[in-house]
């Protein structure tokens, strides 16, 4: 799943506009287990927890513009153009979107956490082609798919409970 623009991958060239803006954010999900050495199965999205003021609000809604993000919801066939400014995510807690580098998801609110405040104090930098960015610890990834109970999760968070625990 290579980019067009060089050697990055989708997902990263999202965190790179997300940067550009200066949005405050978490990485979850896969991709933040994976970049701490989990060996999990890559998912095809990113996944962030934003800071939920205003003022950030407003910086993702413009780094939303520059990715040509458009909604995805359950029911249409293809992903919608909506009006992106700090109220599109007035009282939402997840939104998914499509960019023209790959999926996007939203989660002010992951299962089993307050949001970003909470995910951003155990939260580690990380670098990857000179894009730096913060991951949620593994133990809040866990505590968060816990929590969420899903079926498809559950192989993760033993893998992931593994990981924490030192075993192979």
């Amino acid at each position: 799943m290579m980019a067009s623009e060089g050697a990055r991958l989708e997902f990263e060239l999202i965190l790179e506009a997300l940067n550009r803006r200066e949005v405050q954010y978490v990485v979850i999900g896969s991709v933040a287990a994976l970049v701490q050495g989990a060996p999990l199965v890559r998912t095809l999205d990113v996944d962030v927890t934003p800071a939920g003021d205003p003022e950030n609000k407003q910086r993702l809604a413009l780094a939303l513009v520059d990715v040509e993000a458009r909604l995805r919801a359950p029911g249409l066939a293809d992903p919608m153009k909506i009006p992106l400014d700090e109220g599109t995510f007035s009282g939402m807690t997840t939104m998914t979107f499509a960019t023209r580098h790959g999926p996007l998801d939203l989660c002010f609110m992951p299962e089993g956490t307050s949001g970003y405040e909470d995910l951003s104090k155990d939260a580690l930098p990380i670098e990857i082609n000179g894009i730096e960015f913060r991951v949620a610890s593994i133990a809040d990834i866990v505590r968060s798919k816990k929590a969420a109970g899903r079926e498809k999760d559950a192989a993760h968070v033993e893998i992931l409970s593994d990981l924490l625990e030192g075993r192979p």
